[in-house]
């Protein structure tokens, strides 16, 4: 079978549209010499070993190239890095020969828009393309947030103190013979015995441990199992914020980010999440459409 050919042409100025495609430039360091494989005698466990591979500072992918994308929050202008071992290949090219060209705008935004990008030179790098729109994106989101209104959000996490207790404190194991536990629906057995809740309702052990992972209250009668001061024993803290975003070490269980109702309307996610996935440049309307994702 033929090996896939990867094609690094140049942008063809003779099509009226081109996809600007981005590559990536594999840079050696020290943590191309940890390898991670699973341990033939311990297939639960990670093996953490040195790489035979890597000799003289590089490694099995020196300078190799590939395909890529782009990551906003790691993207470094001035060495056209994208990460710790990966270099934006060719960053200097020209990709777009016109002095001038309109951007169109969208995710994650609650509408589009379009801005016009201009510049002194015979046209844009690969770098400088990927440097606006990432400084672009810089703007949108301080204006969105300067222009958003403070809302109250109810928030709750997880309990972290109830996390730490010793589940077995709180569960009598009893003999039971007859019956189904009424999480799983199984009968009882001698390797799966049953637990008694101080509620009355009963288990199997290792059922009720898992569920208590998740919930710090009986799944029958809802009571709190737990004895605790920061949550009353039901295993969640309930709590609010008062702002525009909530800061992401706060949200607890709420994982993105809020939406918020400023200039721009932003949903679900902060600038470090976004990627730059794809260009495409249309000569004749002198248009660059771009693809966001997170």
């Amino acid at each position: 079978m033929a090996k896939n050919i990867l094609r690094k042409y140049p942008i063809r100025t003779t099509r009226n549209k081109w996809e600007i495609k981005m590559f990536s430039q594999h840079i050696c360091n020290e943590s191309c010499n940890i390898r991670f494989e699973n341990d033939i005698n311990f297939p639960d466990q990670i093996l953490v070993t040195n790489n035979p591979r890597y000799i003289d500072n590089k490694c099995e992918n020196y300078n190799a190239i590939e395909k890529t994308f782009v990551r906003f929050a790691y993207f470094n202008y001035d060495t056209s890095q994208l990460n710790d071992d990966e270099i934006l290949y060719d960053a200097d090219r020209i990709v777009i020969p016109d002095k001038v060209f309109t951007l169109t705008v969208n995710y994650p935004l609650s509408y589009f828009f379009e801005i016009i990008v201009r510049t002194d030179n015979e046209g844009f790098t690969l770098k400088q393309l990927v440097a606006y729109v990432r400084t672009l994106y810089e703007y949108i989101y301080n204006e969105e947030e300067r222009t958003s209104t403070p809302q109250i959000y109810n928030l709750k996490k997880y309990c972290s103190s109830c996390g730490t207790k010793d589940l077995q404190k709180y569960i009598e194991n009893i003999d039971k013979n007859e019956g189904d536990c009424d999480i799983c629906f199984n009968d009882y057995t001698e390797d799966n015995q049953a637990g008694k809740l101080k509620c009355g309702h009963i288990f199997h052990n290792s059922c009720i441990s898992r569920w208590f992972s998740t919930s710090g209250t009986c799944p029958i009668c809802r009571s709190n199992i737990f004895e605790c001061k920061n949550c009353d024993g039901n295993g969640i803290i309930y709590y609010q914020f008062t702002g525009t975003v909530i800061p992401i070490e706060q949200r607890g269980m709420f994982t993105h980010r809020n939406h918020t109702n400023g200039i721009f309307g932003i949903y679900e996610c902060d600038i470090e999440d976004l990627i730059l996935d794809k260009m495409v440049y249309d000569r004749k309307k002198k248009k660059l459409h771009i693809n966001i994702i997170s």
